[in-house]
């Protein structure tokens, strides 16, 4: 259902996302842009995921599964997009938040045009994230990539390397990041 929402940053259907599916989270606070975050424990560790999409109309369109683990948009459906970016990372905090696991979570706004949400972010909030050690956003086309480079270098091979290790033998090193919240 999640991938049903087409939220082209700013539009009316990204905030009913928003309202059905982040602003229910209890505790959740709101920054001045609308950015989302929570914090839970004490672990050094940001993850991230984004509510717009790069739709180019907002509303709704059909989503259908294949089998147990494939999901395709309508193909019919022209200039439409399936929006796991970023929904399949929100998905994923928010059960992250359920299981109580630590960590600070954010849901920035506005990534799709140029990552203006979490730019007000760390402007506005530098007391609130001085104490992390590590950003992890959860936003990448592919299932098993630990992203190393954004145009630059984001993280270290080691700690890619213990990354991939603690999620298992598939995931790997990628260097083909473009541009995330992180």
């Amino acid at each position: 259902n999640m991938h049903s929402y087409r939220r082209p940053s700013g539009s009316i259907s990204e905030q009913k996302f928003i309202e059905r599916y982040i602003e229910t989270i209890p505790n959740i606070k709101k920054d001045s842009f609308g950015n989302y975050f929570i914090r839970i424990g004490t672990d050094p560790v940001i993850f991230t995921a984004h509510t717009d999409t790069v739709h180019d109309k907002p509303g709704f369109q059909g989503v259908k599964m294949i089998g147990d683990n494939l999901m395709l948009r309508d193909t019919s459906d022209k200039g439409s997009c399936l929006g796991a970016d970023c929904g399949a990372g929100i998905f994923l905090i928010l059960k992250m938040v359920e299981a109580k696991k630590s960590g600070l979570y954010c849901f920035f706004r506005a990534e799709e045009i140029g990552g203006l949400g979490s730019d007000h972010f760390v402007k506005n909030y530098p007391l609130l994230l001085k104490d992390y050690k590590f950003v992890i956003s959860l936003d990448r086309k592919g299932t098993n990539s630990v992203i190393t480079h954004q145009g630059y270098r984001t993280c270290s091979d080691i700690f890619a390397d213990s990354l991939c290790q603690e999620l298992g033998s598939n995931w790997i090193k990628d260097p083909s990041g473009l541009f995330t919240d992180s």
